[in-house]
């Protein structure tokens, strides 16, 4: 099997099935007759631009940000892990959202997938992620577009109103 049909085959697993490891994804490409290597499905994973986002039945699964519109909409059903998130602070048009270790990188592809036009990006860590507002865009038009996206936020959003945490 050539690589491009290997990836598109990659991508419509990932757009249908909720995959949360290689070792799973692997497994299923198999049953499509596709035997690939651990590193040679870490590199397409790569050139996929496949990260994880948290989605609150099976916890962290592979997301690609390029799918189809079936895809991508799928991709924005997952949640923000709220027992993970431990403050939301702002400085100018920065936000930062500290968590608990290794959530970063999920609660970033869910607000990159999100469709927020509120963000213009996203940079994350292991425990922290940097929210870069869009111009004109203030702290409060971002708490109103980030409850209304996620409600589960709500009671972070009111709890940082007054200022920094």
């Amino acid at each position: 099997m050539k690589r491009k049909e290997r990836l598109q085959t990659i991508t419509e697993i990932i757009g249908q099935t909720m995959v949360g490891s290689q070792k799973e994804l692997s497994k299923l490409l198999k049953l499509r007759g596709i035997s690939v290597t651990q590193a040679t499905l870490s590199r397409d994973l790569s050139t996929l631009g496949v990260g994880t986002v948290h989605h609150p039945e099976k916890g962290n699964i592979y997301s690609i940000a390029d799918l189809s519109l079936e895809g991508r909409e799928m991709s924005k059903m997952a949640a923000l892990p709220m027992e993970a998130i431990q403050s939301l602070g702002f400085s100018g048009n920065l936000a930062v959202i500290k968590c608990q270790p290794s959530y970063a990188p999920s609660i970033a592809m869910s607000l990159d997938v999100s469709g927020l036009v509120e963000i213009l990006g996203t940079i994350a860590g292991d425990d922290t992620v940097l929210i870069i507002l869009s111009e004109g865009i203030t702290k409060h038009q971002f708490q109103k577009a980030l409850a209304s996206r996620f409600p589960e936020v709500d009671t972070l959003v009111h709890s940082n109103s007054g200022g920094v945490s």
